[in-house]
């Protein structure tokens, strides 16, 4: 991610009250999901398990990215939720 999404973005959201900001980079060989929740107008990272599957607050569920190759050579994501 660049300075834009993790530190200018992430202030105004903050300001703006935006409980969770999710980030998610698919361009290495680890997917990364990483979803922040809004504590005393900051965002702290909430810690994924060791399966992957990272809670949410907001929506009152667990999510993980992941993805799989097509018979085409392409990437098909999926972003799987849990209760």
């Amino acid at each position: 991610w660049d300075g834009k999404d993790t530190r200018r973005l992430a202030k105004l959201y903050a300001a703006a009250g935006v409980r969770e900001l999710w980030l998610i980079d698919a361009r290495r060989t680890e997917l990364a999901l990483n979803l922040h929740a809004l504590e005393g107008g900051a965002y702290r990272q909430v810690p994924a398990d060791d399966n992957g599957w990272v809670a949410s607050t907001v929506l009152s569920h667990s999510f993980r990215l992941t993805r799989e190759r097509t018979r085409l050579g392409t990437w098909r994501y999926r972003l799987e939720r849990r209760t």
